[in-house]
């Protein structure tokens, strides 16, 4: 109950301490930002932005671990504070550096959607959503884009998913010639109203495994 009450709390003061830095970039105060953001990483994780952002995704994982157990709400704060951090560069015309930290933060969005991450503190949606935004003019890596359709088919949005299915066969026809088949069969078993809010309602779902099956035809599967 404690440790719930605390990340409750840190959630609440680095929600409102995002606020603050938003409206001192658009103020053009970016440097009250960047040591505002600087506070908040030392004193809740003992990190700094160099830091951070060194560190690979599977070290910071590794650091946000409590008894073996993947904390998610903190990863998905440190998502959004990247995302900030991230905005601040990109209002400074710093493109790098800014593409650096968006693409950090959604992988750690998406990790701690892949840990199933559930509260009502976080809308770790609306978060991840801003960060695929922030990225939209980018190549993402092939391994992001797997696990953006992961992502997309357990949130629901399956017209995503079928998108970034036709954009990752040419990579690995075999395999995801199979990923396709059992994605369309499963949209089969969803309801009208689920397939509907997704973006793919049931005629379009038919139609479109009917064409899978036609474009990976004489595809060998694994």
């Amino acid at each position: 109950m404690y440790q719930r009450d605390y990340i409750l709390r840190m959630i609440e003061q680095i929600t409102t301490a995002i606020a603050t830095i938003s409206g001192l970039r658009k103020e053009q105060k970016q440097q009250q930002a960047f040591d505002l953001l600087e506070e908040l990483l030392n004193r809740h994780f003992r990190l700094n932005s160099k830091l951070l952002t060194s560190l690979s995704e599977r070290d910071i994982i590794g650091i946000l671990q409590k008894d073996g157990v993947v904390e998610s709400e903190k990863v998905l704060i440190l998502a959004a504070m990247l995302k900030e951090e991230g905005d601040l560069y990109e209002s400074l015309g710093e493109q790098d550096q800014a593409y650096l930290r968006h693409l950090k933060g959604l992988q750690l969005g998406l990790a701690a959607s892949e840990n199933n991450v559930e509260t009502s503190a976080l809308d770790y949606h609306a978060d991840i959503q801003a960060l695929i935004d922030r990225l939209r003019t980018y190549e993402l890596p092939p391994q992001m884009k797997a696990r953006l359709f992961v992502y997309y088919e357990k949130a629901g949005q399956y017209d995503q998913a079928e998108n970034l299915l036709y954009e990752l066969l040419p990579l690995n026809p075999e395999q995801m010639r199979e990923i396709g088949i059992r994605f369309y069969e499963n949209l089969l078993l969803k309801s009208p109203e689920e397939r509907e809010a997704g973006g793919l309602p049931g005629e379009e779902v038919e139609e479109g495994l009917t064409d899978w099956l036609q474009k990976t035809a004489g595809v060998e599967s694994v």
